[in-house]
C-alpha cells in the first residue's frame, strides 16, 4: 500500500500537484447524489403518491416539497417527510375545488432552522402531470 501511495505522490508531483504520500493513500470523499423521482406512473388528483429520494439522509432535515399548477397559478402544495405518502390536491384545495389536471414538480429539499430562521435549499427536482 505504502509502494502505491508513492507511487501516485510521484505521479501527482510529475504534473505540478504536490501531495504527501498519507494524502494519497487516503480515500477520496464522495459527494452524495441526490435525486427525488415518483414512484407512481400516471397520477391523478386525489391519489396517494410516494417519492424515492437519494442522498437525503446527508441533509440535515430534508424535506420533498410538491407543488401543482394549472395555467401557470399555484393550486396545491404540500411539504412531506422523504417516504411520506401524499395525497394530490389532499382533502381540500383550490384544485380539489376546481378539478381539472395540473402540472406539478417535487423537490428534495434541505430546509434548516438557524438562529430562528428557516433556509431552504434545493437539491433535485423532478416534473410530472397529473390528470384532475
Amino acid at each position: 500500500m505504502r509502494r502505491l501511495a508513492v507511487a501516485i505522490a510521484a505521479v501527482l508531483v510529475s504534473v505540478g500537484v504536490t501531495v504527501s504520500p498519507a494524502e494519497a493513500a487516503r480515500p477520496a470523499k464522495v459527494a452524495p447524489s441526490y435525486s427525488v423521482t415518483l414512484d407512481q406512473a400516471a397520477p391523478s388528483l386525489g391519489d396517494v403518491v410516494t417519492f424515492t429520494t437519494t442522498g437525503d439522509r446527508s441533509l440535515r432535515t430534508p424535506v420533498v416539497q410538491v407543488a401543482c399548477f394549472q395555467a401557470g397559478v399555484r393550486v396545491w402544495a404540500y411539504n412531506a417527510a422523504p417516504g411520506e405518502p401524499v395525497k394530490l390536491g389532499s382533502d381540500w384545495s383550490p384544485w380539489v375545488v376546481a378539478g381539472g389536471p395540473a402540472d406539478c414538480t417535487a423537490g428534495l429539499y434541505d430546509m434548516p432552522w438557524k438562529a430562528g430562521q428557516q433556509s431552504s435549499t434545493l437539491y433535485a427536482e423532478t416534473s410530472f402531470h397529473a390528470e384532475g
